[in-house]
């Protein structure tokens, strides 16, 4: 079959295929290397993003806790609460009143304080920290 074909063509054909064979390794080796670097980049700006994310959470987290528990020792916040469960629970407040501790705010005006809702506060506290950290650990 190359037997009927002029030397030039054949010369062609060989010159371009010498060329090409290489040409397509170098290209397919290229690729590959170009595809891993990507990936590479890649993997390092999505953990990095994600590192960025987790320190936003956890600082508005942190803002959030600590606003919970400035509100819950804020003596007018206590006393509204204690009002509102003295409005929810009439035939309690009274015998509340008597067992509850004093407690004086910053300005030395005292206001009585609920164990019930000094209970609650300190459960809310222990029950956010306790998902703080599970959700660290996830």
């Amino acid at each position: 079959m190359l037997k009927n074909i002029r030397i030039g063509v054949k010369l062609i054909v060989v010159g371009t295929l010498i060329m090409v064979i290489p040409l397509l390794v170098v290209a397919v080796m290229a690729i590959t290397k170009s595809t891993q670097g990507l990936s590479a980049v890649e993997t390092e700006q999505l953990a990095r993003g994600a590192r960025l994310i987790a320190e936003q959470v956890d600082g508005v987290f942190q803002e959030e806790k600590k606003l919970a528990v400035e509100g819950a020792l804020d003596p007018n916040i206590v006393a509204a609460a204690i009002a509102a469960n003295e409005r929810s629970v009439p035939g309690q407040a009274s015998s509340e009143k008597a067992s509850s501790p004093q407690a004086t705010d910053r300005s030395g005006s005292s206001s009585t304080i609920s164990a019930r809702t000094v209970a609650a506060a300190v459960a809310a506290e222990k029950a956010a920290v306790e998902r703080a950290a599970s959700e660290a650990q996830n």
